[in-house]
């Protein structure tokens, strides 16, 4: 069967279009793994940043209270040992917005992130993320 020269022009362009669009989804899902990645990163060095200065306000607020507090939020509420204002609440949030979790623990606490789910366990960018750290 010979094909018209119209009907050749029509099914090259049905065939450059659908390489075309194979070419831009292949691209878009690569961009967005690359992105997801970046956003990935950017959540656990936030993570860490949080975890550090939520560590460094608990153990500010020990040695000023000579106690723990018995959650996060108490270092946002004002004590006479303690000045409530110097703590950014924001640092009691991980790079994903979820809350840290913290525990008392032997001569110290604990700081944990659930990761990007939010739920315990997982792996990648849902794994958790744990500090310990002593108090002297």
């Amino acid at each position: 069967m010979k094909l018209k020269p119209w009907q050749l022009a029509v099914l090259t362009v049905l065939i450059g279009a659908s390489v075309y669009l194979s070419i831009i989804a292949y691209l878009a899902h690569r961009t967005k793994i690359i992105m997801t990645d970046k956003v990935n990163r950017v959540g656990r060095v936030v993570t860490g940043t949080s975890i550090d200065e939520t560590a460094k306000a608990i153990k500010k607020f020990h040695a000023a209270c000579n106690e723990l507090p018995n959650e996060l939020a108490s270092l946002l509420l004002a004590k006479s040992c303690w000045p409530a204002d110097k703590f950014d609440q924001e640092h009691l949030k991980d790079g994903w917005g979820n809350p840290l979790r913290y525990r008392k623990i032997d001569n110290g606490f604990e700081l944990t992130s659930l990761g990007s789910d939010g739920q315990e366990g997982g792996v990648d960018q849902s794994e958790d993320i744990a500090q310990r750290f002593q108090l002297n």
